[in-house]
């Protein structure tokens, strides 16, 4: 079968994945039978209603590169309805912090453990490059497969395919859908590494659980993904096991595409690529309010967590908005830590519905979170689980109570035995940054991590406001006071910052990995696309 998506609404796309379904789950799935309200949330109805199990789902959309000021729930200058709705629905997370770039973060999701502790704060895991999250690591999906769930994953993976093994259909996943690489083209799915000699090696990059999506000739990625999720709840037995599904959209990271029809609410947007950012954002909500509307049409909405979450700040440069936050993706300032991010649960208090929960939170949480909060298990009981450092945050979101941590490692990456590559932490209030996190300073070399980026104040339209130099390699800040991060207090307040600094000094120092391009992994020695070699 070949598939043609560019433009294509995605209940029509929905209607063409059906068939495949039995492919990737080995169960029948239901048509889709129309669109949700976008202000309501009413969705039509469905002719075969089915039945929650007793254990909650979990549906966790990771949408790449979204920035603080994005959505329209977060004061972007366009709508996006059906997420916005469901954040007026939900409880926002105002203080939650993930990593600066797209590795590290979904190594802290899937491990519930800090990246730096595993070699992987500095590097973004791209194709042909021999690593990924250690194989000893539980992930969640691990977890939760053992706990009971049927688990699927839909889009972007970057925690390593130079063996089989580290991918995601042996990381627990019962099924994939997806790319293995940190970007793609979003209609070709093509993506290209740097070999050793700065030659483009480039391949195609779509995976149907294990085998090339060779069948899959053209499809936008967002729309894809999309359907593939809708059709898998539809095509799930509630009765039987729990859901859970991990959507990890390519969307909104570049390239700036998007298909034709979902122009209306970015007209007036500008510039022109905060204009196709709006667009790229269209698409990805009428996704999740399909979704949305599928998991109703199963009556599994009430008994679903729903965590929609960034991995990181956006790409001010590529239409994102972190404003009024201070930098950018590739920073440790707010605008590249801070994410935008909320989660709706069953049986709500009506108080909590459309509140912000100001519990500190960090995207290593969502692992005991989910395993103990949700599913219900303890972590003690899982086999060959390594040390981790979330803490459950369940009862802080369900019932409003105080954060169980005060305390939240941004970063480590310690080069020649000094905090020179990004180092970041904040406690309580306070925010220390030690390291080259100032990207205007010159000269700084193009591969300094976080380097050659806005790490001032962006909005679209406008000139970055640039911070003042600061050659003391220090940064601190009173984020209750100043959330914006314009006044160091680091000069001032020494002994706040000897404090800080202690707490950094408890955490090991570990070297960070970042192997170089293996030619053996030219996607022209696998028929084209990137395939792992080391098998």
């Amino acid at each position: 079968m070949e598939m043609v998506a560019a433009g294509v609404s995605l209940a029509a796309m929905a209607l063409v994945l059906c068939g495949v379904m039995l492919t990737l789950i080995g169960t029948e799935g239901n048509d889709i039978e129309g669109h949700c309200d976008p202000e309501s949330g009413q969705c039509p109805p469905s002719s075969q209603k089915k039945y929650s199990s007793t254990g909650k789902n979990i549906v966790m959309v990771v949408i790449d590169d979204l920035g603080w000021n994005d959505m329209g729930f977060s004061d972007a200058e366009y709508e996006t309805p059906h997420i916005d709705r469901l954040a007026k629905e939900s409880v926002r997370l105002s203080q939650y912090y993930v990593q600066a770039v797209c590795s590290p973060s979904r190594a802290a999701l899937m491990s519930g453990r800090y990246p730096f502790r595993d070699g992987l704060a500095r590097h973004v895991i791209t194709n042909g490059h021999p690593f990924g999250l250690p194989l000893e690591q539980v992930t969640l999906a691990d977890a939760l497969q053992q706990a009971g769930y049927a688990t699927h994953a839909f889009g972007k993976w970057d925690l390593g395919m130079h063996t089989w093994s580290h991918t995601p259909t042996l990381r627990g996943f019962a099924s994939f859908v997806g790319h293995y690489n940190a970007f793609v083209d979003h209609y070709t799915f093509q993506t290209f590494a740097d070999d050793l000699h700065g030659e483009l090696i480039t391949g195609r990059d779509l995976r149907w659980n294990t085998e090339p999506a060779v069948n899959i000739t053209k499809a936008y990625s967002t729309l894809l993904f999309g359907s593939l999720a809708v059709e898998t709840v539809r095509a799930h037995d509630f009765r039987e096991k729990p859901l859970f599904m991990y959507l990890a959209h390519t969307a909104l990271h570049s390239p700036l595409e998007a298909p034709e029809g979902y122009e209306s609410r970015c007209e007036t947007v500008t510039p022109a690529s905060r204009r196709k950012f709006c667009v790229m954002a269209q698409v990805l909500d009428e996704t999740v309010g399909e979704l949305e509307g599928a998991l109703r049409d199963a009556n599994a909405w009430d008994n679903t967590v729903f965590v929609f979450t960034t991995d990181n700040g956006g790409q001010a440069s590529e239409g994102s908005s972190n404003y009024p936050l201070r930098g950018n993706k590739r920073t440790v300032f707010e605008g590249g830590v801070r994410g935008s991010a909320f989660i709706r649960f069953p049986e709500m208090l009506p108080e909590l519905k459309g509140s912000q929960s100001t519990a500190l939170m960090h995207l290593v949480d969502w692992f005991p979170t989910l395993v103990e909060g949700v599913a219900g298990v303890s972590l003690a009981s899982l086999p060959k689980l390594q040390e981790q450092d979330g803490v459950n945050c369940w009862p802080a979101l369900t019932a409003g109570s105080p954060s169980p941590r005060t305390e939240v490692l941004l970063n480590l990456d310690p080069a020649d035995d000094a905090f020179m590559g990004q180092a970041a932490i904040r406690f309580e209030n306070w925010k220390l940054i030690v390291g080259l996190a100032n990207c205007s300073m010159e000269p700084l070399p193009k591969d300094a991590p976080g380097g050659q980026c806005p790490s001032g104040w962006s909005r679209p339209g406008h000139a970055e406001v640039l911070p003042v130099e600061n050659a003391s390699f220090l940064w601190l800040f009173d984020l209750d006071a100043d959330p914006e991060e314009m006044n160091n207090l680091a000069e001032e307040l020494p002994d706040i910052v000897a404090m800080m600094q202690e707490k950094l000094s408890k955490y090991p120092r570990v070297p960070q990995l970042g192997p170089e391009f293996d030619m053996r992994s030219d996607p022209k020695n696998f028929d084209g696309y990137w395939t792992p070699w080391l098998d």
